[in-house]
């Protein structure tokens, strides 16, 4: 639900500054386009949680994220050449304009 132009989803703030207030709305985000980085604590307007599962594809690498306490599972895709490992907490957030935001009937 849209509050002040935003809304929180479990992958961080998502701007939505062209819904009212009090807006239902569905967000959608390609896994390629989670930006997911190394560190536990505050992160502002994103998220915590930490890899539960890591794949390499080859060029890239899949990851399998648990947040919110283990409640929710997301995936992402990152180049191949980072380094983080099944276990480390990380941050994850949804960089402005890459998050496709449908309003709710």
């Amino acid at each position: 639900i849209v509050q002040n132009g935003e809304c929180w989803t479990p992958a961080g703030v998502v701007e939505t500054p062209d819904l009212p207030a009090g807006t239902p709305v569905e967000i959608v985000v390609r896994p390629e386009e989670l930006e997911v980085k190394y560190g536990p604590g505050f992160c502002g307007r994103c998220n915590n949680g930490s890899i539960a599962l890591r794949r390499s594809l080859g060029r890239s690498t899949l990851y399998r994220l648990s947040v919110d306490d283990g409640a929710v599972q997301l995936t992402a895709r990152a180049p191949q050449h980072d380094e983080l490992a099944e276990g480390d907490e990380v941050n994850v957030s949804v960089p402005p304009g890459a998050a496709m935001v449908f309003a709710r009937a």
